[in-house]
């Protein structure tokens, strides 16, 4: 059979609805805290699957858009990440292995050129905002 329709629930309040396709993409707007998450297709015989999922929204949400987690890059590797917070953003810093390699003030979005040596690393990417409440996201990125 296939499917009919998507219905995404956090914390049991329908988020977002989807029609007969085979897969979604939804961004869902949620407040900071505790979340349930579930998503559920069903198919046009009436049958339903579902799958739940504890989220954390942090007051700032750090998104990471490129490179992606477990990527292999070059030694400059362009990071590119967004934030999302109900306050502005004030700064960002980037840190390589621990280490404090970008900051930029202000602005929802940063693009960002790293010079990374040959091996394994972790990419912290912070923003705050004007409340002085911050939000990362951690990758791992591998120059061969």
């Amino acid at each position: 059979h296939s499917i009919s329709g998507w219905l995404v629930y956090v914390d049991r309040v329908a988020k977002y609805r989807g029609g007969s396709v085979e897969s979604i993409n939804a961004n869902v707007a949620a407040s900071a805290g505790a979340h349930t998450v579930i998503v559920r297709a069903w198919d046009s015989s009436g049958a339903y699957g579902d799958r739940t999922v504890s989220v954390n929204v942090k007051p700032v949400a750090v998104n990471i858009k490129t490179p992606a987690n477990g990527a292999s890059v070059s030694s400059s590797v362009n990071v590119v990440a967004d934030a999302l917070s109900a306050n502005p953003i004030k700064g960002w810093h980037i840190y390589v292995d621990s280490i404090p390699s970008f900051v930029q003030e202000d602005g929802n979005q940063i693009d960002a050129i790293l010079a990374l040596g040959t091996g394994t690393h972790t990419l912290v990417v912070r923003s705050w905002d004007s409340k002085g409440v911050y939000g990362d996201q951690t990758i791992h990125v591998t120059v061969p």
